[in-house]
């Protein structure tokens, strides 16, 4: 009844719903005073499947809910800011994307952010900024009925919070990575890698999704999906663990973000994220983000298997945090390691073929390294400790 409604309240301005959209995230930076800019970004699949709703993106305007607790306060709606072709899976660029042709074989994601100015009333501990699913000149977000880890027909809902009582903030940048692409019985990791501008401690957690109404005078309390499925045995899959993966093989560390699993079944799945900032000890605010993660790239899989298998590929230990900052990157990457990396330490990179193109050595807690000569594309970067432990993260290069 609730979409029912929707639709006729705006039924000349609303598309019905569509899962031409891999991602979502909602962020908000402080401008003066109680000023905001509010930032919505979606992650949208060029394919044919979600083509006609696809092709609204650029004039759609999300509406967000203002709300001071559990009182709604305003609604605006935000404005297309930019569009970007923003990740080729399997390495194929833009000539052979379905970005550039419905009709070719590879997949492309676009990332379009939308944007507006809103002037906060007062100051309040509570204040919060919803999606509810709702748009203007488009089609609302909704799930493909492709997933797997919850039931069908629902609509992404993301929900940022606000405390400017003592202090303005502005939510973290987070990595453009609208959906991640593992293999099979392949040990894998996802780093949000979130920065924030004004140095506060971030804590990730791994938060239930949120069934969006459209309506912003139901925005709240709000509803979580429903779960299906068995993460491994003696597990339901859940907010909290949303994949299907090897029984022990999945972790999540609040202080960095990453996240660790083994896949072993064909899958594609929901993940949300929920970043909390601290400053002093002091809670500032959250912002949160939605990504599909899903296996493709089949050819690359095979070739990482069978280089694998040759490999003593064992977890390094979770109290050392390892990331690339940043990811994607353009010409420069650091290697951030949370304790110094011993002398004696390596890295190599790999393309989507298997291929080694790249090795260096790298010690202490940062190591840049140089990729101007690397194609723009998905890489494997294999860190590899003293002891023959491996880590493999997933690099993206960007142009």
């Amino acid at each position: 009844m609730k979409k029912i409604l929707f639709a006729i309240l705006i039924i000349l301005n609303y598309s019905a719903s569509a899962s031409h959209i891999v991602g979502a995230d909602l962020r908000y930076m402080h401008i003066s005073g109680n000023t905001y800019k509010i930032i919505c970004s979606f992650y949208g699949d060029c394919g044919p499947a979600g083509g006609a709703a696809f092709s609204t993106l650029p004039y759609t305007k999300p509406q967000i809910c203002i709300y001071d607790g559990n009182t709604s306060i305003d609604t605006m709606h935000l404005t297309n800011d930019s569009s970007v072709v923003l990740y080729y899976e399997c390495l194929h660029g833009p000539d052979s994307s379905q970005c550039t042709n419905t009709s070719y074989t590879y997949p492309g994601f676009k990332k379009y952010t939308y944007t507006g100015i809103y002037t906060l009333p007062y100051t309040s501990h509570y204040w919060r900024f919803i999606f509810a699913g709702g748009v203007l000149a488009g089609s609302s977000p909704g799930r493909a009925a492709a997933i797997t880890n919850i039931g069908a027909g629902s609509t992404i809902e993301l929900i940022d919070t606000l405390d400017n009582t003592w202090h303005p903030n502005t939510s973290p940048t987070l990595n453009d990575m609208p959906e991640y692409v593992y293999c099979l019985s392949v040990p894998d990791t996802s780093n949000i890698d979130g920065i924030d501008p004004d140095g506060d401690t971030l804590r990730y957690a791994l938060t239930p999704a949120i069934a969006g109404t459209g309506i912003c005078s139901t925005a709240s309390p709000f509803d979580t999906v429903i779960y299906t499925g068995i993460a491994w045995p003696g597990t339901s899959i859940c907010g909290k663990v949303p994949l299907q993966c090897v029984s022990g093989s999945f972790s999540f560390n609040t202080i960095s973000g990453q996240m660790i699993f083994t896949p072993n079944i064909l899958q594609r799945s929901i993940v949300d994220y929920t970043i909390r900032e601290f400053r002093n000890d002091t809670f500032m605010g959250s912002c949160q983000r939605e990504m599909t993660f899903e296996l493709l790239c089949t050819p690359l899989c095979s070739l990482i298997l069978s280089s694998a298998s040759t490999l003593n590929i064992k977890q390094v230990s979770t109290t050392q945090n390892i990331t690339l900052i940043p990811n994607p990157a353009k010409n420069t990457c650091k290697i951030h390691s949370d304790i110094a990396l011993q002398t004696g330490c390596n890295a190599e990179l790999y393309d989507y073929t298997g291929r080694r193109v790249d090795a260096f050595s790298i010690m202490g807690k940062d190591t840049e390294i140089s990729l101007k000569n690397m194609n723009a594309g998905v890489y494997q970067c294999r860190i590899i400790n003293l002891d023959g432990s491996i880590l493999v993260l997933k690099l993206v290069i960007t142009r």
